[in-house]
């Protein structure tokens, strides 16, 4: 169990402005650029998606990483994105973030 104040939240407003910030936050030095051409109107239907969700886990409030679910065909749920922002990696946050992701999928 990761120390101190851990929480996740689902971000429940569709905000393509917080989408960005987390996957450049987390992504940023492994070199995730797949989204980083997209629209804002892009990013906007993106998360719009039905059955779309994104978990944002909270180390004394604030974002330490994140968990992005998309639905599939089948019935399938998928982790499309997942990881920590650099400064909360190594603090055992991010298997309890993906477990949590992968029992909400």
């Amino acid at each position: 169990v990761p120390e101190g104040d851990l929480r996740i939240v689902r971000s429940e407003v569709v905000l393509p402005e917080f989408s960005r910030f987390l996957y450049t936050a987390v992504g940023g030095d492994i070199r995730w650029t797949d989204r980083l051409g997209m629209t804002y109107d892009e990013w906007q239907k993106s998360l719009e998606r039905p059955g779309a969700e994104t978990w944002v886990a909270y180390a004394n409030g604030t974002p330490a990483g994140y968990v992005e679910l998309d639905p599939q065909d089948g019935g399938v749920v998928e982790i499309m994105y997942f990881g920590l922002i650099p400064a909360f990696r190594g603090r055992r946050i991010g298997g309890h973030l993906l477990s949590y992701g992968v029992e909400r999928a």
